[in-house]
């Protein structure tokens, strides 16, 4: 009997030891997850793989919070709040944010602190200062470039005799009206479209001449009602189920649909049109209201190691200012068919000559007429 008393009080012992060893494990865990520090990510979808984010996450011993956001309007609404909750945004290298530095909306960045700096391809710290002059706020990250992505299963089956290579594809009434049945896409953004027009118009798609910009407009206007299309979220499915034969596309995007289209058996093709002379650079950016702004510069620092760089790359399919270096080492269809040094950035336009920008657009979008401005 005394022994039974025993093994029972034995028992209750074991239990109790392990039931307050659970209580002081979930005690820690609340008290670690409470006080660890956070770095909140606003960025591109598909551009850092999860396996890095966790590599950092270890080394650093912090928690990544990491949202997507899909259009630069959506990052330019969240600024314009004034707190955008985040300590890090991704955003593309473009007017707006000339203003916002001007405006004090983004902190400048402690370059120093950055041993991975030297990585990044000097021909990119040069593109920037367009933007920003003194290198200070914007650190050159993924980049790319803009022209057409076509179906060539569908135009070989239905015996086409050419393919689409330059924009007069777009803007050639001659020839739209030829493709037209066939379904043409154009991306959702008037930067892009208006660019696009004034480069097959022999312009700089960032000049500020108000009469070219006009005639630009006058010029996509013309075949507003033959193009199926303005997406900048479905046009490569609309590829797929061929609902277009071709489209405007970034490369980025074109990069990863032409890859992963080779697994149901369709060839699509990217072709940078010899008239267009755009990129865009997506940059790091720290928000004037960021509260972990020395991990947000590890982050970035991180980064830039050549090694994680590259494995970017090779994930996202997006060349990079690091790996840009290295290109020569990985898959040459991840990067341009020209050099960096021949294409630019959007300039600085003035506020007054965005605005009447939007109101072409406005105006293409609704079908209403609109009087030149100058």
């Amino acid at each position: 009997m005394f022994v039974l008393i025993k093994r029972i009080l034995n028992i209750k012992a074991v239990r109790l030891i392990v039931i307050f060893s659970l209580f002081i494990y979930v005690l820690h865990h609340i008290f670690h997850e409470k006080h660890q520090e956070e770095l909140r990510i606003l960025t591109w979808s598909e551009v850092f793989p999860l396996d890095l984010l966790k590599k950092f996450e270890k080394e650093k011993n912090v928690r990544l919070v990491v949202d997507y956001f899909d259009s630069q309007e959506v990052l330019e609404a969240k600024l314009n709040s004034g707190f955008s909750g985040y300590d890090l945004i991704t955003p593309t290298a473009t007017s707006f944010l000339a203003r916002y530095i001007q405006k004090d909306l983004l902190r400048p960045i402690q370059v120093t602190r950055l041993k991975n700096n030297k990585n990044i391809a000097p021909v990119f710290w040069e593109k920037m200062k367009v933007i920003d002059p003194t290198n200070s706020y914007l650190i050159p990250f993924g980049y790319g470039t803009f022209g057409i992505l076509y179906n060539k299963t569908m135009i070989d089956r239905l015996k086409l005799s050419y393919y689409p290579t330059h924009y007069g594809y777009f803007f050639d009434p001659k020839i739209v009206c030829q493709w037209q049945k066939h379904g043409i896409g154009l991306l959702n953004d008037w930067p892009e479209v208006f660019g696009a027009a004034l480069c097959y118009l022999g312009h700089s798609p960032y000049t500020q001449d108000k009469r070219a910009l006009y005639i630009a407009y006058k010029t996509v206007n013309a075949v507003r009602s033959q193009i199926r299309r303005f997406s900048n979220n479905r046009y490569i499915n609309d590829l797929l189920i061929e609902e277009l034969i071709y489209t405007q596309a970034l490369s980025d995007e074109a990069t990863r649909a032409v890859i992963d289209a080779k697994d149901n058996k369709i060839d699509l093709v990217f072709v940078r049109p010899t008239q267009e002379k755009g990129m865009y650079i997506d940059c790091f950016s720290i928000p004037k209201t960021a509260r972990s702004i020395k991990l947000a510069e590890e982050f970035i620092d991180f980064c830039l190691d050549n090694e994680n760089a590259i494995h970017i790359t090779k994930h996202s399919k997006i060349p990079n200012t690091v790996s840009h270096r290295f290109q020569n080492q990985l898959d040459s269809a991840w990067f341009l068919d020209v050099p960096v040094e021949q294409l630019s950035i959007p300039t600085i336009r003035p506020t007054r000559l965005n605005r009447e920008l939007l109101t072409y657009w406005q105006h293409f979008l609704q079908k209403l007429p609109l009087a030149p401005s100058f």
